[in-house]
């Protein structure tokens, strides 16, 4: 059943008669638009909301232990592309799974370390600040498997070649895509950095389509929020300047991105919203998260992915996921 189907359904017929019939012009305006109405956004959030009373009595879960993290992710491969925060989200979540402890804070920020429990540096061989910089992860154990690759822009050779190798089965298809890039491109690319992010975004969601099985859940993760005073590896001298505009920078591209996502029908995570609440957590860069806010972030992840991955709930694959009722409604929350 799909999504608009799911929608209709939640409605009774009398009151869709009653809508009809009163429609405003506000109503009107949203249809021309080809999206949702006020009310069918209010029907989704209704039926999101049964979603969560009726996981939270069966086996989702908010805070996720290694036996719970294990079970959920049990034969799946994950793949994971971003920066630093993606790759610290990959390091705890690897952390989960093996510890079922709180990581240490000096792991999140090591990097291109040889083995990180048992896992493989496949690609990179020296930290640097260029724009070239790649880091590739592998994780297998207890038959899960979970891959990182380092973004320094969102479309890429790299990227094409990475999605061209899935498509022609050279390489493993995973069952779960987690992807963010925006610090990278917006600010080490030129003075046509956001022109090309907004093109880059198309072409990204364009590739997932082509390249990716509809079965395959792709996720995008949003930006976190950075400090006016950040600083970090993408932040070279030349660029330094930046850091007091691109805080803000950081959540037009948010809205923009999470716009250019649902419309291809992915999912989105709207992480920036959840830890705005959360500055306290943050480390002293502006840019990176303590040991607990990352473990927060596992935490909506892992439940995204208990809710959103098609027969991983109690409801199957029938029904429309989670993450896509959701970003479609937040496309018109400002209306």
């Amino acid at each position: 059943m799909s999504a608009d189907e799911i929608i209709e359904n939640s409605v009774p017929r009398n009151k869709q008669q009653q809508m009809q019939e009163d429609e405003t012009e506000e109503n009107v305006d949203a249809e021309n638009d080809g999206g949702l109405s006020h009310a069918e956004v209010f029907q989704a959030a209704e039926k999101v909301f049964k979603w969560f009373s009726l996981s939270s009595a069966g086996k989702m879960c908010d805070i996720f232990t290694r036996q719970d993290a294990m079970s959920l992710l049990q034969g799946k491969y994950i793949l994971m592309l971003g920066d630093s925060n993606m790759r610290s989200l990959y390091k705890d979540l690897i952390w989960l799974l093996e510890t079922n402890t709180l990581i240490e804070s000096h792991q999140l920020r090591t990097k291109m370390e040889k083995s990180f429990l048992g896992d493989k540096l496949t690609a990179g061989d020296k930290l640097h600040k260029a724009r070239n910089f790649t880091e590739t992860r592998v994780y297998e154990n207890h038959n899960v498997r979970v891959k990182y690759s380092f973004l320094t822009k969102c479309y890429s050779e790299e990227v094409k070649n990475m999605l061209g190798a899935i498509k022609s089965g050279a390489s493993y298809c995973p069952d779960v895509v987690v992807v963010n890039s925006c610090l990278w491109d917006i600010s080490r690319w030129g003075p046509n950095g956001v022109p090309d992010y907004k093109d880059n975004m198309v072409k990204l969601m364009r590739l997932f389509k082509s390249c990716l099985p509809k079965q395959t859940c792709v996720i995008w993760m949003t930006t976190l929020p950075i400090s006016a005073s950040c600083r970090g590896g993408f932040l070279i001298k030349q660029v330094e300047f930046l850091r007091h505009t691109m805080r803000f920078e950081v959540m037009e591209a948010n809205m923009y991105a999470r716009d250019v996502v649902a419309s291809f029908g992915f999912d989105v995570l709207d992480v920036h919203y959840y830890m705005r609440m959360q500055i306290h957590r943050r480390s002293s860069d502006g840019v990176h998260w303590l040991p607990s806010a990352m473990r927060h972030i596992t935490n909506l992840l892992l439940t995204h992915i208990d809710l959103a991955f098609p027969g991983a709930t109690e409801f199957g694959g029938s029904e429309p996921t989670f993450g896509l009722i959701l970003s479609r409604a937040f496309l018109y929350e400002r209306l």
